[in-house]
């Protein structure tokens, strides 16, 4: 359900940046902070609405709507936001510095587990494990 209503938002978020880009509204820069801001904050609000909440029967049925809706309104920054400000600033170059972009950005996540193993030898990954589920409830 979070991925359909995704898509959804994703089809609407690339027509109205464009509309509101084309009347000359506000300029560039204005808008994609704007969609960046939308796509941001409201999905963080949901997010953090989600771990105050508890499972109850109720409960269960608002978590799962606040992540469909919080990966919906996510979709905004990727459509409007600095995702494609790439584009703007070298169109010729982009796929080069996408690539560049992504490796810096994902290299967080094989070299963060590694400096984490380093500064805790002790701890084995059953025990990490244990404590999360143990801190759970």
């Amino acid at each position: 359900m979070p991925i359909a209503a995704g898509l959804l938002v994703h089809l609407t978020a690339g027509p109205v940046f464009d509309y509101v880009r084309s009347r000359n509204i506000c300029s560039v820069t204005v808008v994609r902070k704007v969609f960046q801001s939308i796509g941001t904050i409201i999905p963080a609000a949901f997010m953090f609405a989600v771990c105050q909440l508890d499972s109850s029967i109720y409960g269960k049925y608002l978590i799962m709507t606040l992540i469909t809706v919080g990966y919906a309104v996510d979709e905004v920054a990727v459509m409007g936001g600095f995702s494609f400000c790439l584009l703007d600033i070298a169109p010729d170059f982009v796929g080069t510095l996408q690539g560049i972009n992504g490796t810096i950005g994902f290299t967080s996540g094989f070299i963060i587990p590694m400096i984490v193993a380093a500064l805790t030898p002790e701890v084995s990954i059953i025990d990490n494990l244990v404590k999360l589920w143990l801190k759970r409830d």
